[in-house]
This record gives structure tokens, sequence and C-alpha cells, in this order.
């Protein structure tokens, strides 16, 4: 589960609950783990499913990745899109932490916020 403030807007409880079930996916591979939080047909879900075979093959099993997220705010508001800018932490026991600097692309659909892309502008090697 995902802890989130009660203050948080629902696109970033959406956000962050996709980042959760994503760091799930990372170590199963099972699209099942990525539920109805990523845009169906959408550019990331289908990345992920491009890499779920490989990880099927090879799952790391638990724990999940912890998949958290700071500073976040929207850099791009419309009707159904919303662009934020978040720090995000892979964190998983017995491996280095890993930090991006994303720009997820949020996405309404059906009442619902989904992930629909993430462009790394992580600096460097992140």
């Amino acid at each position: 589960t995902t802890t989130v403030e009660p203050s948080a807007p629902p696109v970033v409880v959406a956000l962050r609950e996709a980042l959760a079930a994503w760091g799930q996916f990372a170590v199963t591979g099972a699209m099942s783990d990525l539920g109805d939080h990523f845009v169906v047909g959408g550019p990331q879900r289908r990345q992920l499913r491009e890499e779920s075979a490989a990880i099927r093959e090879n799952p790391l099993g638990p724990p999940a990745y912890e998949v958290t997220t700071s500073n976040v705010f929207s850099i791009s508001v419309t009707d159904e899109d919303v662009v934020l800018r978040a720090e995000v932490d892979w964190l998983r026991e017995g491996e280095e932490p890993q930090q991006f600097l994303w720009d997820i692309q949020m996405r309404l659909v059906d009442d619902v916020w989904q992930l629909l892309t993430v462009e790394d502008m992580t600096d460097g090697d992140g």
C-alpha cells in the first residue's frame, strides 16, 4: 500500500499508486500488477509490456521496489492531462538507491488519473 498525505491532490495520489504498482511489476514482470494505474495503449504501459517477458524469465522476487516521490509539482495542465515533475527514488533492500528527476504525464480516463508516459529529466547518470 502507498501512504499519501491527506492533502495530496487526486492526481498526485494516483501517481504514487501507479509508481507503487510499477515497483511491484519490476520484480515480477506481471502486467496484472499494473492494475488500472497506467493508460491502456499508452507509451509507458507499452514499454512495460515489452519488458515484462525478460523480467518474468528472471524475476527478482520480493521485496518489491519502494518507489517514492518528493518535490512534486505540476508543470503543465490541460482538461485531460497533467504533467508532474517529481524527484523519484527507487529503493530495494540490498541494492543501491536509484534517483531520477521525471516529468510524468498523467491522463484523466473515465474520471480516474492514470500514468501515460514518463520522461527522464535526470542530468548525467542519475
